[in-house]
């Protein structure tokens, strides 16, 4: 059962397009970002990492341990991007150790294409948040400056 909540939940970061990077210009968009907030599997709006994952826990054909919650919770709350004035960037995942590196440039009025080996992806600047979201599965992961 851990092992597939887990899963499920590797998938939704997945969908969300979390493993893009980012990065480039003298923008409000340079510095290092977080996650604080996802939408996945059928929300209606995003919601604080804890609130996401018990949400989907609920919703799971099965048991899920308070400990499987707080992986996923570790899972998301370890993501991070950081975007540089040269135009490149990075994200990593420290639950996993993972990083990856890639390039960012400005797509239009506060989008920003983001490129990476793994995925490409576009994110919205929105006052203080940055939005990332996957159109096809409806996921949507919000970052906050730190």
């Amino acid at each position: 059962m851990k092992s597939e909540f887990a899963k499920i939940t590797m998938a939704a970061i997945i969908g969300i397009g979390i493993l893009a990077a980012q990065g480039c210009g003298s923008t409000s968009i340079e510095g290092s970002w977080s996650v604080t907030k996802v939408q996945m599997d059928g929300m209606n709006k995003p919601e604080k990492i804890e609130k996401a994952v018990r949400e989907l826990a609920q919703n799971y054909e099965g048991e899920v341990s308070e400990e499987e919650i707080q992986q996923g919770v570790d899972m998301l709350s370890g993501i991070g991007l950081t975007f540089y004035e040269n135009g490149s960037m990075s994200m990593s995942q420290s639950a996993y150790g993972m990083n990856v590196n890639g390039t960012w440039t400005e797509a239009g009025d506060n989008v920003y294409a983001i490129q990476t080996p793994v995925e490409n992806v576009d994110v919205t600047l929105d006052g203080k948040e940055l939005i990332m979201e996957d159109v096809s599965s409806g996921n949507i992961c919000v970052f906050e400056k730190n």
